[in-house]
């Protein structure tokens, strides 16, 4: 992700940052499918025992 947004910040096509944008976007949406397996996949008796910090 950090890759995607140092190449924004030095391009100067308006194409190219557009591009850029959408990868991020992308990027993005995936994360919550990701988290979505890794809960779904633990080994019997880890999932949902997640202690909150908030």
């Amino acid at each position: 992700m950090k890759a995607i947004f140092d190449e924004f910040e030095e391009a100067t096509d308006k194409r190219k940052k557009a591009r850029l944008v959408l990868e991020g976007v992308r990027e993005l949406e995936s994360i919550p499918a990701a988290i979505e397996e890794e809960i779904v996949y633990q080994p019997s008796g880890r999932a949902g025992r997640r202690r909150s910090h908030g």
